[in-house]
């Protein structure tokens, strides 16, 4: 919780429930330990350490032989899920 939403509680006379979707709970760690192992972030979508240098050209690296692993819970309609869900799915 920041100060502002302290301000706002005491500002409506009444607490505020503090709501995150799962994929940013699960983006929060991820970025913490980014942070704490290529510093910190030189504004709101870089980094400035070698890592986060690094990750701008990932998509140009050969990806590497892997065994992929069967999941028997997905959920039937994967179709219509949005992006960014399909990526923590398929992460």
């Amino acid at each position: 919780m920041t100060t502002s939403s302290i301000d706002n509680q005491l500002d409506l006379n009444r607490t505020l429930q503090w709501c995150i979707c799962l994929h940013h709970t699960n983006d929060l760690p991820l970025l913490h330990l980014l942070n704490s192992l290529d510093g910190a972030t030189t504004g709101p979508e870089e980094f400035c350490g070698p890592i986060g240098k690094a990750i701008k050209t990932c998509e140009e690296l050969l990806v590497v032989p892997f065994s992929s692993i069967s999941v028997e819970n997905m959920p039937d309609n994967i179709d219509r899920i949005i992006l960014s869900n399909i990526y923590m799915i398929s992460a």
